[in-house]
């Protein structure tokens, strides 16, 4: 397990590679290792405590990590990803290159950075496609927005602080079928 308050990590992991020192001290490393995981399960706040059933590959070298494929459950819809990642230890940041895979089969694509350095910071853009039927599982129950039918897509931006992230974005709905609590009746057919 491994754990960094408010997340919590366990599962299997194994790590197969070689690292090696570099022969001036302020040179980085060398490495070519290969990580498989498998039944990992993610404990945390919001959403991050319905990944579950983690397994894929991932080979890190001096710079770059490539998720060769990582698959799971969440939300108890399946999941599978693909990423193109550049860290940079020293300066504690992640450049997502490419990021792309599947929600219960819906496309989704995600790039950007995020900076680990205090205050930990974000820019990221996701751009996806659900059906109401997923949405239904992230909106609250009780808000406004009741989905019925269709489908959606998204292009959002986060920005800010990990801890506080801003956000703003579009949403293109097709055949779409709504449930407003502050009206009697369903919004249908929306374009």
């Amino acid at each position: 397990a491994w754990e960094q308050a408010p997340l919590r990590i366990t599962g299997d992991v194994l790590v197969e590679g070689t690292a090696a020192p570099p022969a001036d001290p302020a040179a980085p490393w060398t490495m070519d290792v290969k990580v498989d995981v498998d039944h990992v399960a993610l404990q945390g706040r919001g959403l991050l405590n319905t990944v579950q059933k983690v397994a894929g590959t991932a080979r890190v070298t001096r710079d770059t990590v490539t998720i060769e494929r990582l698959h799971g459950m969440a939300l108890d819809l399946p999941w599978e990803m693909k990423a193109e990642l550049k860290y940079d230890l020293p300066g504690r940041g992640l450049t997502i290159n490419t990021l792309s895979g599947q929600i219960q089969g819906h496309p989704v694509m995600v790039r950007g950075s995020l900076q680990f350095k205090p205050p930990a910071t974000m820019n990221l853009v996701v751009e996806a496609e659900a059906d109401w039927a997923l949405l239904k599982k992230v909106l609250p129950a009780e808000g406004p927005v009741q989905p019925q039918a269709g489908s959606v897509s998204v292009h959002v931006e986060l920005g800010g602080l990990l801890t506080h992230p801003t956000w703003t974005g579009t949403a293109a709905f097709t055949e779409a079928a709504i449930g407003l609590r502050a009206w009697p009746s369903s919004v249908e057919r929306l374009s």
